[in-house]
């Protein structure tokens, strides 16, 4: 992580959603030792912060726009968009 993969594999997974018809994903953070440095993980993505308890953070993106993929990264999939960059 930290190289933009995560981002790009994210990104996947909301574009699946969207070809599937659905109009919102959301996404659940709990906060940890380990974890704590990815917080703005899902805000950077384009998600919109819900209410939710102090242990969990629930966000959700309504699939309208999504960033590009990093330009260097190359995906191999069979659900890909033309939009993404096959190997």
């Amino acid at each position: 992580f930290s190289r933009g993969i995560e981002n790009c594999a994210l990104r996947e997974v909301l574009l699946w959603a969207k070809r599937r018809g659905l109009s919102e994903v959301q996404g659940e953070f709990i906060a940890s030792a380990k974890n704590g440095k990815y917080v703005a993980f899902f805000p950077e993505n384009g998600f919109t912060t819900l209410p939710a308890s102090t242990e969990l953070a629930v966000f959700s993106h309504d699939l309208q726009s999504m960033a590009q993929p990093s330009s260097w990264i190359a995906l191999d999939s069979p659900f890909l968009e033309a939009d993404c960059v096959p190997l």
